[in-house]
């Protein structure tokens, strides 16, 4: 599952255990989200390496600061979140590696 399409899962556990916070399916959207964009950025710079790179993958290398500024929206999205200390840890802890993985490009 891709997206964060699985966070409701994850707040229904929560929920059937008592645990109810306010957020919780955005928090786990966007950490999701996160991590897919990580892997996408370090595919693309796979693919760059390959013989058959094309046009399309170079334009997005031009948009560099673009995916940043995605990656830079979504974590401030999360941490302004009412959310438990370790699901905004593991967003900070997301957001860098996915800002760590734009410097392949």
């Amino acid at each position: 599952m891709s997206q964060g399409s699985d966070a409701p899962i994850y707040v229904a556990i929560l929920s059937n255990d008592g645990i109810r916070i306010p957020g919780s399916t955005a928090g786990f959207q966007g950490r999701q989200t996160l991590v897919d964009l990580e892997d996408s950025v370090r595919d693309l710079a796979q693919d760059m390496n390959t013989v058959g790179a094309n046009v399309l993958m170079m334009s997005t290398v031009a948009n560099k600061n673009a995916l940043g500024e995605i990656a830079d929206s979504l974590a401030l999205q999360c941490l302004r979140l009412p959310l438990p200390k370790p699901l905004l840890m593991a967003v900070e802890k997301q957001y860098e590696k996915t800002i760590s993985a734009l410097s392949y490009l």
